[in-house]
């Protein structure tokens, strides 16, 4: 209900106490219900202090197994490791037929070398044909080396939703600023990087074949046991405190 100033302020606008803070709304307020609060005098005083208590709950926890099975509630870490085989294989047929192709090439560049040059011209034909083979092995290579990172990438996030890998910990700020946290990766994860890594790296069809090999034994989890052995699970414990 619209209710009249209880204080008449001066000016002819101040007649009517009907009216907020003398027409003036965007320069002035009228907390009170009584008066322009620009105007000093009674009633123009509103505490607007905030007072700030204590956090009520200083300390959170956190987890990416939590975070990535949020996330993507709907891929399960079988379903990401079978995903990951499968990549794998795809890129393991891309250089088994690159390397096919440099096997040709290089018997050909022979069979012409000697052709042109009989006698002497098969190891020069060989070498040439192996060169040309490998360059035309760049684009495959490239092919390869995508799928191969689309499996990597698939095999760690399974990893990561196990929680096999990951890192999780406790953020405290009741007293200043305390983390404490734990870094976790597991062998696969760190199996799986190391050979894309490798793939990458590689300057021939010859070793990329052989590392993507091994790639796909380490999705089958038959991978030889001293060479899961150079990479043991790794983790590690972290603490920041600032005060």
């Amino acid at each position: 209900m619209t209710q009249a100033d209880t204080v008449v302020p001066d000016g002819v606008q101040g007649y009517d106490r009907y009216a907020y803070v003398n027409n003036n709304p965007i320069n002035a307020t009228d907390p009170t219900g009584h008066r322009n609060c620009e105007e000093d005098g009674y009633g123009c005083y509103v505490d607007n202090t905030v007072t700030i208590g204590p956090n009520p709950n200083p300390s959170k926890s956190f987890d990416t197994k939590e975070l990535f099975n949020q996330l993507l509630p709907n891929l399960s870490p079988a379903d990401l490791r079978n995903a990951a085989a499968n990549a794998d294989n795809v890129a393991l047929g891309i250089d088994t037929g690159a390397e096919a192709g440099s096997v040709v090439g290089t018997v050909g560049g022979a069979i012409l070398g000697d052709l042109l040059i009989p006698g002497g011209g098969t190891l020069g034909g060989a070498a040439a044909g192996y060169v040309m083979a490998q360059t035309f092995d760049k684009v495959p290579s490239l092919a390869s080396n995508l799928v191969s990172s689309v499996a990597t990438s698939a095999s760690i996030l399974a990893d990561l939703k196990t929680g096999e890998t990951g890192i999780s910990g406790t953020l405290n700020t009741s007293d200043g600023f305390n983390l404490d946290a734990n870094i976790h990766e597991s062998s696969n994860s760190q199996i799986s990087y190391t050979l894309t890594a490798l793939g990458w790296t590689s300057p021939v069809s010859e070793t990329s074949l052989l590392i993507q090999k091994v790639a796909v034994l380490n999705d089958e989890a038959r991978l030889p046991s001293f060479i899961k052995d150079l990479y043991p699970k790794f983790s590690m414990d972290i603490n920041i405190s600032i005060p």
